[in-house]
């Protein structure tokens, strides 16, 4: 599971990426992201993704400074979608294709368009948006390519209404 603050973390690092989406840090911060947000779908573990991006050495931690300490909450929400997790590594996934094959201008706008969704995420209690594929992601795909996640949001879509209907049956 994915906790409410991992996901303000995860708002706040796509956010300086976007800044200088040129960096050299930017290919092992994903690296560490993917793997680390890939690890919490059967977990739960506040300050995940600061505590994984502390093992590795960056050249400019200042720019993320904030991941330098844990937070103590005493009070959190816990995300275990599949969905919500098969979006998020999907564009991560994306983001860090982009950046390795130095399409920056590309990169750049994929952050653009999808920096604000771990706050939708919260805001909306665990659900993916509407806005976010009505706008952000069709916007992408008019620009850049027109396929980009679509089997994915199909897939994304159907675990969400499935996980959705257990949640208000009980079960």
């Amino acid at each position: 599971m994915i906790t409410m603050h991992d996901l303000y973390d995860l708002y706040a690092i796509v956010l300086k990426m976007r800044h200088d989406i040129e960096h050299e840090d930017n290919l092992p911060i994903l690296q560490e992201l993917i793997t680390t947000i890939g690890s919490l779908e059967d977990t739960t573990t506040n300050n995940a993704i600061r505590a994984g991006l502390r093992k590795r050495d960056f050249c400019d931690l200042e720019r993320i400074f904030f991941i330098q300490h844990d937070n103590i909450y005493t009070y959190t929400k816990c995300f275990k979608s599949k969905g919500i997790f098969l979006l998020l590594l999907s564009l991560l996934y994306a983001l860090y294709d982009l950046i390795k094959a130095e399409n920056y201008k590309t990169a750049y706008d994929l952050c653009d368009k999808i920096h604000d969704l771990p706050v939708w995420i919260v805001e909306s209690n665990g659900d993916i948006p509407k806005k976010f594929w009505k706008i952000c992601i069709k916007t992408y795909r008019t620009t850049w390519d027109k396929n980009f996640l679509k089997e994915e949001e199909t897939k994304i879509k159907k675990i969400m209404r499935i996980e959705k209907r257990r949640k208000h049956s009980g079960s």
